[in-house]
């Protein structure tokens, strides 16, 4: 298997278990309250029909909550990525629950509730679309199947958990719980599906369709396809899922390369420079005719020249 498939597939199985993980203190939030309701609310001296007034106060600004923060973050997903959701959500909803574990009166608990509703709205469905975004379609089954799975395990775990701890104690575990999330969550990366909509709707609002029109992007893209340090690379390997193409990809390495390697030979030889051609110039070259000409297609070459005073060698295409 490629180097950049493995690493794709570690990226891949990282994500389905930041969103289990999240999913499962999601329920275990989410239920919290109506585990440790009666012992919680008469601990701030709340007792008789208080309880069930109050109580029924609260778990509904939960709701609202969850109800306010499944629009805000579903149109924050769309526009800043699941990643953003997923990182503001957790945050948002682990600081409410430390938060909880110290409320004095019964307001502090009602506003708290909201703002920790609020936050769980927004981690389930930012982590099961890039969960579905990332794997393939035979595979995205199996991967919700896991996080709902072990999402429910977060129920159970808070239903034995507050047998033998204060319902303070619950609260600070699940904030703890949340925050700790945040730490795998640096080793996550947006869906290539994310990146492609957002490319799609930049060349919309230059007048562009990389699919019909003729587009050659060049320059130093300051990442190798060729040098596994480089294989999480995104960008380039994305347009290349939307049918762009490279220059120099038919040139065999090390011929192909841009860049020499440096004389004290810390650093191989590489292909920083690349000069990308979009689907509509491919098709162009390969079906349209122009002044009674027919474009069969380009070749391209790296001029190699050691006399050149750069150490970034020019490609050179002809059409």
């Amino acid at each position: 298997m490629a180097e950049a498939e493995i690493q794709n597939n570690r990226h891949v199985y990282l994500a389905v278990l930041v969103a289990a993980l999240g999913y499962f203190v999601d329920i275990y939030d989410l239920i919290l309250f109506s585990i440790v309701r009666v012992d919680s609310l008469s601990s701030l001296g709340c007792t008789g029909a208080c309880l069930e007034q109050n109580g029924m106060w609260i778990l509904n600004m939960q709701m609202l909550g969850m109800l306010l923060g499944g629009v805000v973050w579903g149109i924050l997903g769309d526009k800043k990525g699941r990643l953003s959701v997923l990182f503001g959500s957790i945050l948002l909803y682990s600081l409410a629950n430390i938060a909880n574990a110290f409320v004095q009166n019964i307001e502090q608990y009602a506003w708290v509730r909201l703002v920790a509703g609020f936050g769980l709205a927004g981690e389930l469905g930012a982590g099961i679309t890039l969960v579905g975004e990332l794997m393939s379609r035979e595979k995205r089954g199996n991967g919700t199947t896991v996080v709902v799975t072990v999402g429910a395990a977060g129920a159970i775990f808070a239903g034995i958990l507050t047998q033998m701890v204060s319902w303070q104690t619950a609260y600070l575990l699940g904030g703890g719980l949340g925050l700790s999330l945040l730490a795998l969550r640096l080793g996550i990366r947006e869906s290539v599906m994310f990146h492609s909509v957002h490319r799609r709707k930049d060349w919309e609002k230059r007048g562009l369709d990389p699919g019909k029109d003729a587009i050659l992007v060049a320059g130093d893209f300051n990442c190798s396809l060729m040098n596994p340090e480089f294989a999480k690379e995104r960008t380039i390997r994305g347009l290349f899922k939307e049918g762009w193409v490279s220059a120099t990809e038919r040139i065999a390495w090390p011929e192909a390369a841009t860049v020499r390697p440096d004389p004290e030979g810390k650093y191989p030889s590489s292909d920083f420079d690349h000069i990308l051609l979009s689907p509509g110039w491919v098709a162009l070259l390969r079906s349209k005719t122009h002044r009674g000409r027919i474009y069969a297609g380009f070749k391209a070459g790296v001029l190699q020249d050691p006399n050149v005073p750069s150490d970034h060698w020019p490609v050179v295409v002809r059409f």
